[in-house]
């Protein structure tokens, strides 16, 4: 079994030994409709030794116009607004 990694319990209440969730994975909102929803088990642990996790405040910038498009981004709680800053300065 995994280290720090939290069994999945079935529909039926029986946990499950052979499948094994990071404890980072279990109580995430958003990894059903994420990119996280096409991968087995197996394949999300690998995943998640590459991901970095960070919480942006309120007006902070995630990206900015312009940025090479090299992340990919899961929003699990919260809003993002996009724009697109115009010439003229408009959004």
């Amino acid at each position: 079994m995994l280290q720090g990694a939290s069994k999945i319990v079935g529909s039926c209440g029986k946990q499950r030994d052979t499948e094994v969730l990071p404890d980072s994975c279990v109580d995430c909102m958003a990894r059903h409709m994420s990119v996280c929803a096409g991968l087995d088990t197996k394949h999300l642990n690998d995943f998640t030794t590459h991901l970095t996790r960070r919480t942006v405040k309120a007006s902070q910038a995630l990206f900015n116009q312009g940025d090479d498009a090299d992340d990919v981004f899961t929003l699990p709680s919260g809003t993002l607004k996009e724009y697109k800053l115009l010439a003229d300065g408009r959004c």
